[in-house]
This record gives structure tokens, C-alpha cells and sequence, in this order.
């Protein structure tokens, strides 16, 4: 599976998105809010020109919240005490 990142353009900046084909120019650029994208050699690029900036708070999974979580084993069965 391929890393995620988060990227943001700089501002007054519009950053195409190689992945978008086809539709508006207006929908194969990044939005200011930013984006999820593949990391690629394209986008440390991107980043390394200072075209984009990369929020690393998007890009670390999120892990299962606790309540989520289904704990194993602790169902009885019947005839337990």
C-alpha cells in the first residue's frame, strides 16, 4: 500500500495534482485546504521548491479509539458460571 502525506500549496500558489486527469483545471489543482495524496518523488519534489508544504498531523494514521475496540473472550458461553 502506498504512503499517504497531506499536502498543502503555498499561498497565492496553484499546484497541479498529476493523479487528476481530465475535468476543470480548476479540479486537477490542490485546494488551500490541501490534500491527501500518494508520497511520491513528484511531491518531495514539490516540497523540497517550496511549492507545497507537508502537514504532518495528516499523515500519521489514526488509531481505534477504545470504544471501538471489541475486546476477545469476554463473552460467556452458555454453562459458564
Amino acid at each position: 500500500m502506498t504512503r499517504k502525506i497531506h499536502v498543502k500549496p503555498r499561498a497565492g500558489l496553484s499546484v497541479p495534482d498529476p493523479a487528476v486527469r481530465g475535468g476543470t483545471s480548476a479540479q486537477a489543482m490542490i485546494p488551500p485546504a490541501g490534500k491527501l495524496v500518494a508520497d511520491s518523488t513528484y511531491w518531495r519534489r514539490r516540497v523540497r521548491h517550496g511549492d507545497v508544504t507537508i502537514s504532518e498531523a495528516s499523515t500519521a494514521p489514526s488509531a481505534p479509539s477504545p470504544s471501538t475496540k471489541k475486546s476477545a473472550g469476554t463473552a460467556k458461553k452458555d454453562g459458564d458460571a
